[in-house]
């Protein structure tokens, strides 16, 4: 699988140590949840004690119409990368994992949000 970017590959080794935040945009929903959690864990070894990971993917909203681009592009991304968008419950459990904590979730232009992982 070919992501066209040096920096993707770096997150499976390592991130910049002590960073106060580290940013994902839409990087999680190219890869399983074993690959997210390893990007994950790699950021969370990485981050100052007070630092998070602040995730901008697509949030899947409760109410079925709503949640058709994001599941649109949920079956896109199982196909073409073998990843997946995911719930904000599939976060915080991807969160737990990587010996995050599941922070505030702030949705800003439909259907995109941002997920929070603290220190735990």
């Amino acid at each position: 699988m070919h992501h066209g970017s040096y920096v993707i590959h770096a997150l499976f080794e390592r991130v910049p140590d002590g960073a106060d935040c580290y940013l994902l945009a839409n990087v999680l929903h190219d890869w399983d949840d074993a690959q997210a959690i390893e990007i994950l864990r790699n950021c969370r070894r990485s981050m100052a004690r007070a630092g998070k990971v602040l995730i901008i993917e697509r949030l899947i909203p409760e109410d079925g119409g709503d949640a058709v681009p994001t599941l649109l592009s949920d079956i896109n991304m199982l196909v073409i990368t073998g990843g997946r968008e995911r719930t904000n419950d599939e976060y915080g459990r991807l969160l737990r994992s990587a010996g995050l904590r599941l922070g505030a979730i702030q949705p800003v232009a439909f259907p995109y949000g941002v997920i929070e992982g603290l220190f735990a």
